[in-house]
């Protein structure tokens, strides 16, 4: 942590502030860890994106695949894929 904030120009204490939500950054030290993180600042301001939390998601339906019969996944892959083309229809 001294490490990162050295590298944007801040107190330890201030990092541990922003990190821990009991104080907000200047928009300058947004930019730099946004860059630092290689992240969209929109994303450090307003959390994950809808796109992040369909992909999430999906990842966890696709998961839960591997509990089921050999049947069971295949009807389950064909409606998947259909939900899928559904989401994507509505972007």
């Amino acid at each position: 942590m001294s490490e990162l904030a050295a590298e944007l120009g801040i107190a330890v204490s201030s990092l541990q502030n922003y990190m821990n939500g009991t104080a907000n950054p200047r928009i300058e030290t947004i930019e730099l860890l946004a860059s630092k993180m290689n992240i969209p600042i929109i994303e450090m301001v307003s959390g994950s994106t809808p796109e992040w939390k369909r992909a999430e998601t999906i990842l966890r339906a696709a998961k839960e695949f591997s509990t089921l019969t050999p049947e069971q996944q295949e009807e389950g892959i064909h409606l998947f894929l259909r939900l899928v083309a559904l989401f994507a229809g509505a972007a």
